[in-house]
């Protein structure tokens, strides 16, 4: 497919998962005013000074959940504004004990590919969290062409749960990569089926309805995922490759401008609008979006 990765953010991240740290024999000691920070600034040697470096060290390791919600908060703006560095970098931040829960790990599928593999193996352990991220991993998995592992996902998650979309989803790309299509578009209009607020489904099941040519159903499709999620930037590029394979160039144009409006950094969408403004015959500004893809993260 000429489509970018199908990887989106998260809507919402659940929290539930998620505990304030146990309060730590030394935050007592630091709490009594023999040793608050006013006395430690007016008498050096009282005993609990000590170095920048170890300050910062203890604060890491008595970070409250109010720290913990506000660097979560500063990943999810991340994703949702498609700066994948900046996301990894908030969830670095987290504790090493909590990067590894399902909160913060199924942040990282939409950033990367091996993300992606930590926070599936990370749903053995977590099964009231099995289903979250999983079908953007699937997607993954069919980018990478790794059929054997995404036909265990499917068979999996069959056996964890048949009514969530993201069941369908990840079942339906498996029947994709395998090129059985209207397999797959029936998983797909299953996962409608079951939640039509679900915009991923519909342009899955748009970008099956492209592969077979029948545009006219895959641009109802991805309508209908924009009309979900207005800013569900695959669904705008899928309009414009529609539009750009029927040679429909001012259309194409516009909703590849829209995707990338919405994921600036996105190499594949600045690359394709510059297809269309070359189709356009502007050589010149189809110039200046293939130098700025080549620079994009």
């Amino acid at each position: 497919r000429s489509s970018p990765p199908r990887l989106e953010p998260k809507n919402s991240i659940s929290l539930g998962s998620m505990t304030p740290l146990p309060r730590r024999r030394e935050e007592t000691m630091l709490a009594s005013p023999a040793c608050s920070s006013r006395h430690r600034d007016s008498d050096p040697a009282s005993g609990c000074s000590e170095s920048a470096e170890g300050l910062t060290a203890r604060r890491h390791e008595r970070t409250t959940l109010t720290g913990l919600l506000r660097m979560l908060g500063e990943a999810v703006r991340a994703l949702h504004a498609f700066s994948c560095t900046e996301a990894l970098a908030a969830i670095g931040e987290l504790p090493t004990r909590l990067q590894a829960t399902p909160t913060a790990q199924s942040s990282q599928p939409v950033v990367t590919s091996r993300a992606a593999e930590l926070y599936a193996e990370s749903c053995e352990a977590h099964k009231q969290h099995r289903a979250i991220g999983l079908e953007y991993y699937s997607t993954a998995l069919w980018h990478l062409q790794e059929s054997v592992k995404l036909g265990v996902l499917a068979q999996r998650v069959l056996e964890w749960d048949r009514l969530l979309p993201q069941t369908w989803c990840i079942v339906g790309n498996c029947f994709s990569l395998q090129r059985e299509h209207e397999q797959a578009i029936r998983c797909f209009r299953r996962a409608v089926q079951i939640s039509p607020s679900f915009a991923y489904a519909y342009t899955l099941m748009a970008h099956e309805y492209t592969a077979t040519e029948k545009y006219d159903k895959a641009i109802q499709m991805y309508e209908r995922a924009i009309a979900v999620d207005c800013r569900h930037y695959n669904a705008w590029f899928g309009l414009g490759d529609v539009y750009y394979r029927q040679e429909e160039y001012q259309n194409a144009r516009y909703h590849f401008q829209k995707a990338v409006e919405i994921n600036r950094g996105n190499a594949v969408l600045r690359t394709h609008l510059g297809m269309a403004w070359q189709s356009l015959q502007d050589p010149e500004r189809a110039l200046e979006l293939f130098a700025s893809a080549e620079g994009s993260q």
